[in-house]
């Protein structure tokens, strides 16, 4: 057996825009008679309600929309700045491994010159393979400051993101305030 719907919940009416009473007393005073004045004051409570309610809806409208394009911004925004990181790091990633085979190829060119080397000139090797050191050194110092700045970029994306989704949040969230002191009473 369907068991009894319950009854629709009604909205309360809206209160009144301005003082409907003081106005009905008015026009009366004025040469209306009640049934006039009261349909006046209807007319004019209804026009006013109606004028606010749309004003309210155009608010939201456009807060809805500023936030849209806001929301798209920072989707297009973060999408480049996500695209150029991983571009910078395979570029990176390429560049480093070229400098390893190169690297590689420096090292073994310079291992067989120092066997070939090795039983003429113990002296010139020791100098070469101190050569060859500092420019290791060098090398690594230099890949080193590169990842350093890499990783910089990388944190400064991350907190540009985290700032403008913190400042979307804020700019909703008072749209939002705005929207909710308009429509209370």
């Amino acid at each position: 057996m369907p068991t009894p719907a319950a009854p629709p919940v009604e909205a309360p009416p809206p209160r009144p825009a301005f003082d409907t009473f003081d106005v009905v007393t008015r026009l009366e005073r004025s040469g209306f008679t009640a049934e006039q004045a009261v349909a006046l004051k209807s007319v004019l409570n209804e026009t006013i309600l109606a004028s606010v309610a749309e004003a309210r809806d155009d608010m939201a409208l456009e807060a809805q929309k500023s936030a849209e394009l806001i929301h798209a911004r920072l989707e297009t925004q973060h999408r480049q700045t996500s695209d150029l990181v991983k571009n910078e790091i395979e570029r990176f990633k390429a560049e480093l491994e070229r400098t390893r085979v190169d690297f590689k190829y420096e090292q073994d060119k310079t291992n067989a010159n120092n066997r070939l080397d090795l039983n003429l000139e113990k002296g010139r090797v020791k100098d070469i393979v101190q050569t060859q050191d500092a420019r290791m050194l060098e090398l690594k110092q230099d890949y080193q400051a590169k990842v350093a700045d890499l990783r910089t970029q990388i944190e400064q994306s991350k907190l540009d993101s985290v700032k403008y989704s913190i400042g979307t949040l804020v700019t909703l969230l008072s749209l939002g305030l705005v929207v909710l002191k308009f429509m209370r009473p």
